[in-house]
């Protein structure tokens, strides 16, 4: 059979979602040819893509291999054909063989995704909340439910051990569902869903045309509570500058360190009216930036995400202080984080 080289090279590049080349191969080891679909998987995510073809079986292939040969091939047309070890791929002028992996208990767990399960429309607001939520979820490997990001009707949360992140949502998504923060960083990458649906293992989104569908596999474990500790006496209340908290974490960014567990805290402290953000690294190079806050408020000292910050100060710039947390929050999204000593 024929195929169109773009349309090929486009839609394996969207099977194996948008990563770098050095990662093919690592994150998904197998392509998977089902006649209907070109399809990716590893023991957290499918991905699966519209393309049909004429292989009498499913046959899957080395993904990096078949990833780095399709540019190289020159043509705008490329002749695939099965044979039974491998697959004939052929132009006027190339012609390569790619053997068939042995992957058959691959294909099978991929039989048991239903690709067609009641679909229904995504809540507008899921893919946003999903993305801020995931940035505040413990990566300890120690604490595997927190490693999540929750779903429970109209709420989105996220927890470690000093931070909570909630967002609600103004219509219910119909479950309760727990998947990893790092699946969920990666369904909110793939533009263009616009439905889900949840079986008893996988959270599934599609677009809208079906062309391609993300299956996330479920935790099947408890989320820890967590609502409790947005109780609290509020000592203070003020408004941070939008503008001047996103141009102070920008400038300190670029020093900030990963922790154990890969993240970047970034201090901030606040003495009456100013408000200072500071990042450091092990080589001493540090950096600083210091502004005035509208109103003297008490003196408090956290440690932040700076680009959790930037993506956060835009939807909840009101700052509540407490005795040993501060809570940004604004409409539907609020942050709690916990007060730390010097």
């Amino acid at each position: 059979m024929i195929y169109d080289l773009d349309d090929l090279n486009v839609t394996v590049s969207r099977a194996l979602m948008p990563l770098d080349d050095s990662r093919v191969g690592e994150f998904f080891r197998y392509l998977i040819f089902t006649g209907t679909q070109i399809v990716s998987y590893n023991d957290r995510v499918c991905i699966a893509q519209i393309f049909n073809t004429d292989f009498e079986n499913k046959v899957a292939v080395n993904a990096k291999v078949f990833y780095n040969l399709l540019p190289k091939v020159g043509a705008s047309e490329v002749e695939i054909k099965e044979t039974p070890t491998s697959l004939i791929i052929k132009t006027n002028k190339t012609k390569a063989s790619i053997a068939k992996s042995n992957a058959e208990e691959l294909i099978n767990k991929i039989d048991q995704i239903n690709f067609e399960p009641d679909w229904k429309p995504l809540p507008q607001e899921f893919l946003a909340g999903l993305a801020i939520c995931s940035d505040t979820a413990s990566k300890d490997p120690a604490e595997p439910a927190m490693n999540c990001v929750y779903v429970n009707g109209s709420t989105i949360a996220a927890t470690d051990d000093v931070r909570v992140s909630e967002f609600k949502m103004a219509s219910k998504f119909n479950g309760k569902i727990l998947i990893p923060a790092k699946t969920a960083k990666e369904v909110c990458s793939l533009e263009g869903l616009t439905h889900y649906a949840v079986s008893d293992a996988f959270v599934s989104f599609r677009d809208k045309g079906n062309s391609k569908q993300i299956h996330a596999r479920l935790v099947n474990l408890e989320f820890p509570m967590y609502q409790f500790l947005f109780k609290f006496d509020i000592r203070q209340e003020i408004t941070l500058p939008v503008e001047e908290v996103e141009q102070a974490a920008r400038y300190v960014m670029p020093t900030a360190v990963e922790d154990e567990y890969g993240y970047k805290p970034m201090d901030i402290k606040i003495r009456g009216s100013k408000c200072t953000f500071k990042t450091m690294n092990p080589d001493a190079a540090f950096a600083q930036y210091t502004f005035k806050l509208g109103r003297p408020a008490d003196d408090i000292y956290f440690e932040i995400n700076p680009s959790f910050l930037i993506h956060a100060i835009g939807i909840a710039n009101n700052l509540k202080i407490g005795d040993d947390c501060a809570l940004f929050e604004t409409g539907n999204f609020r942050h709690l984080v916990a007060l730390m000593g010097e």
